[in-house]
């Protein structure tokens, strides 16, 4: 479990971090290590939240507005997006933050991530936003993903992230095992991934200009 004291995002909001490319009062935007694509990139909560279902009301409207234009932004450079957060389970990093994700890329296409993905018998539920933190404050962790729209809350509750059929949640192991994408596993980069993900970063942050 990250504490607030050694988390590396609470270092990035503090200290600021080169691949951060947007700010407002309580988010940033960054460009990952391990990008999946160009135009993946993530919102991180400035404060030290394991989940974005743990945050206080008053940042919705912020969080939001700031998911849309993140969203539509990505969505003009680098064709559709989808979602997925990973609230206090299955994490490197247990500080809330948001992936933002192509469908298509030179080395992967979905259709349908959700049903390509996610095994059947991991039980979800369709839900708004306000249901978010309801849900959270009751199983203290979960997996919400976001896809053409419809935001489907997979419920996590007493669940290992290595099990089965839970596993098959892990956006970076499906593309890995699966899709045979390489380079996409942040803590542990060979020196060529390395250059590759930096022209990767570099298309991104090209492309992605927030007014």
């Amino acid at each position: 479990m990250t504490e607030k004291s050694d988390c590396i995002f609470c270092g990035f909001a503090n200290k600021g971090y080169e691949r951060t490319i947007y700010e407002t009062k309580n988010f940033f935007v960054l460009i990952p290590l391990g990008l999946i694509a160009p135009g993946h990139i993530m919102i991180v909560s400035k404060n030290h939240y394991k989940a974005f279902g743990e945050m206080p009301n008053s940042v919705d409207n912020e969080f939001l507005d700031l998911w849309d234009k993140v969203h539509n932004l990505c969505e003009t450079h680098f064709g559709k997006m989808f979602e997925a957060e990973y609230g206090n389970w299955g994490q490197s990093i247990n500080h809330a933050h948001i992936h933002f994700v192509p469908y298509k890329s030179q080395d992967y296409e979905f259709k349908n991530v959700i049903k390509e993905m996610v095994d059947e018998k991991v039980e979800r539920s369709k839900v708004e936003w306000s249901d978010v933190r309801r849900i959270y404050k009751k199983e203290r962790n979960y997996v919400l993903f976001k896809e053409k729209g419809k935001m489907i809350l997979f419920h996590t509750k007493n669940n290992r992230t290595g099990d089965e059929p839970h596993r098959t949640l892990h956006l970076r192991t499906f593309l890995r095992e699966k899709r045979g994408v390489k380079g996409i596993i942040w803590y542990a980069l060979s020196e060529d991934e390395k250059k590759k993900d930096d022209e990767k970063m570099e298309i991104t942050k090209k492309k992605l200009k927030f007014d």
